[in-house]
């Protein structure tokens, strides 16, 4: 009688990896995909958050790469001002120095 019943249990264990196999399958590519997606959307955030360009041209910029994809991204990096005087947003670093000699 045990022998009866460990065979049964290994050939529903069997079953149970062979039915597991295309779920495991299906969740990796479900990961993979949505991995994938974020790497693509990535460009996009640090477009968005960036400092480097004002509103309208940050919306140029959003739309070329939603026509020309990634390759839009490095010309953003090589053409996009670095810092843009007329907005209040501007970083300008001013140093205090002081006349007063100890």
């Amino acid at each position: 009688m045990p022998f009866l019943t460990t065979l049964f249990t290994l050939i529903l264990l069997g079953f149970a990896i062979v039915l597991a196999g295309p779920l495991l399958a299906f969740g990796a590519g479900v990961a993979v995909m949505l991995g994938c997606g974020l790497l693509w959307f990535l460009p996009f955030l640090f477009i968005l958050f960036s400092d480097r360009a004002g509103g309208l041209e940050k919306l140029g910029w959003i739309l070329l790469m939603i026509f020309f994809s990634w390759f839009a991204w490095p010309f953003y990096f090589l053409l996009a001002p670095i810092c843009r005087n007329d907005e209040p947003s501007a970083r300008h670093y001013h140093y205090y120095v002081s006349d007063r000699r100890y």
